[in-house]
């Protein structure tokens, strides 16, 4: 995505980085019963790649919107924002907040 990323800003529009599973995905089985230490290193790799493909894109062209996403049931085990915003705050841009998510 790093080509299709920086051609979007070269065309001078908003590259929006839409990241629900940033938070949400600590719902899946895979992460549910497990520490959130683990889920933070998923976060991380996901924070690498971002970085890698966002690189040489200018800060004010990148939006990053994170939320709870649409599960259809209990966010029993929804990532708390204060435990994911380390995470997400080592990404090259800096996230955006929205109150409607």
């Amino acid at each position: 995505m790093r080509e299709e990323y920086s051609r979007v800003a070269e065309a001078g529009l908003i590259v929006q980085i839409d990241a629900p599973e940033m938070c949400i995905d600590r719902n899946l089985s895979e992460f549910c019963d497990k520490p959130i230490e683990e889920f933070r290193k998923r976060q991380m790799l996901w924070v690498e790649a971002l970085n890698y493909a966002l690189a040489g894109v200018p800060e004010e062209q990148v939006r990053f919107h994170v939320c709870w996403g649409n599960l259809e049931g209990p966010h029993t085990r929804t990532c708390l924002c204060g435990r994911s915003s380390i995470s997400c705050s080592n990404t090259h841009r800096s996230p955006t907040r929205n109150s409607d998510s």
